[in-house]
């Protein structure tokens, strides 16, 4: 079946869009330290949207395609899309230009046979050393190679590869009285045993301090975020300045904005990043194809940069040639920060939470180093609460740089005088 000549020969449609995402994965499934399953996988999604012109709007609707599909079914979910199309209003753009293009993202384990790779990582999560009462009571290890392509009614043909590594674990304590257990997901595009190693080592230190954990005391305290908080820190400022956010009015800073007001603390520069070294988000372009393009955001922190898809970048009046593409990744300018003492330090959190608009950061704190002479008191069971503006303004970044997720940067970050209660 010729899908692309099945679109084009569907009545009404005015433009279209096809992406195909085809993932094989090697996965091994561990209770305990024994091997329970081994399993492969190969899977291929497709999506196809339609567009239609029509009142002077520009209407869109999308629908998967199965494997299951024959040309019939195809050609009826192809007529219903246009229909459900032309239901909707919005204002024309145009898709992204463009012509055939492959891209490889980087990674050393691509010519690797994946099996062995899972083998390897196995070997090194269960060579982590572990106390008494110490075990891994789950594992699971996953890694996949993507194959992304997007194609367009305006000559756009792009596929990239990528590879990625992902372990599901769960590190837990155990003694006679009862058993606490924390959640661990991470993913890396790179085969580093000693990172994994160490990831697996720490968490097992903090499954043992939460099983350890006192009750929290309300108190004012210096506060060190770690970098999964700082992601979803920047991540919130980096939606505000988005094209999509500008256009329907719901961005909470604008061009020029100096989001760090009366600075006592590190100058806060902000980076959107195509590709990330070892972030399983890098990409080459995005969903609509368009090739991605690094953005300088925040600057010293100054808002000085917006950044997007091609649709909300066009209607704003962007040049084709300067629109971003959405972005995966982030890079957080590093700091002065180094060793602190008198403060409370976030392990483990249900989730920063991030109010723009009533400028507010807070959040439950699941587990938290107590820092206070020198000694390190594991607690739990309390909650931190303060005025963004006023976080911004005093945050302090280390001058260590790490990669987590999507995020590249200053691996502490430190909040003056935050509520704890």
């Amino acid at each position: 079946m010729d899908l692309i000549k099945l679109i084009e020969q569907t009545a009404g449609v005015s433009a279209y869009k096809v992406v195909d995402d085809h993932s094989t994965t090697s996965e091994l499934f561990f209770v305990g330290r024994k091997l329970e399953t081994v399993r492969a996988t190969d899977t291929l999604s497709t999506s196809v949207t339609v567009f239609v012109d029509h009142d002077e709007a520009l209407g869109d609707s999308t629908f998967p395609v199965f494997p299951s599909m024959d040309e019939a079914a195809v050609k009826g979910a192809l007529e219903q899309a246009v229909e459900r199309a032309r239901l909707v209003a919005n204002r024309p753009y145009s898709l992204p230009q463009g012509g055939v293009e492959e891209y490889d993202i980087p990674s050393d384990f691509a010519d690797l046979d994946p099996k062995e790779v899972a083998e390897r990582v196995a070997q090194a999560v269960f060579e982590v050393p572990l106390e008494a009462g110490g075990s891994i009571n789950a594992l699971e290890i996953f890694v996949t190679t993507q194959r992304k392509r997007v194609r367009t009614s305006t000559g756009v043909d792009k596929t990239q590869t990528s590879h990625r590594l992902a372990v599901e674990a769960i590190p837990t304590q155990t003694d006679e009285a009862e058993s606490v257990e924390l959640y661990e997901w991470f993913e890396m595009t790179d085969l580093d045993l000693d990172a994994i190693k160490r990831e697996i080592a720490d968490k097992m230190r903090e499954v043992k301090a939460r099983k350890q954990a006192v009750k929290g005391e309300p108190q004012v305290v210096d506060v060190v975020l770690r970098a999964p908080e700082i992601e979803e820190l920047a991540e919130e400022l980096m939606y505000e300045l988005t094209y999509a956010a500008v256009f329907s009015h719901s961005n909470a800073f604008a061009l020029g904005d100096h989001l760090q007001k009366d600075l006592t603390g590190d100058p806060f520069t902000l980076i959107g990043r195509k590709a990330v070294k070892g972030s399983r988000y890098s990409a080459a372009f995005d969903s609509d194809g368009t090739t991605l393009r690094d953005q300088v955001i925040v600057q010293n922190g100054v808002a000085k940069a917006l950044w997007g898809s091609s649709r909300y970048g066009q209607y704003l009046g962007v040049e084709p040639a300067a629109i971003t593409g959405s972005l995966g990744c982030m890079e957080v300018g590093l700091g002065t920060l180094k060793e602190v003492d008198n403060c409370l330090e976030l392990v483990s959190m249900s989730g920063l939470q991030l109010d723009v608009y009533n400028d507010y950061i807070g959040g439950e704190i699941r587990l938290g180093y107590l820092h206070q002479g020198g000694k390190v008191t594991p607690v739990t069971g309390i909650s931190m609460s303060a005025k963004l503006s006023d976080a911004l303004s005093s945050i302090r970044l280390s001058s260590t740089p790490t990669t987590k997720g999507a995020y590249y940067g200053p691996d502490r970050a430190l909040l003056k005088d935050v509520q704890i209660v």
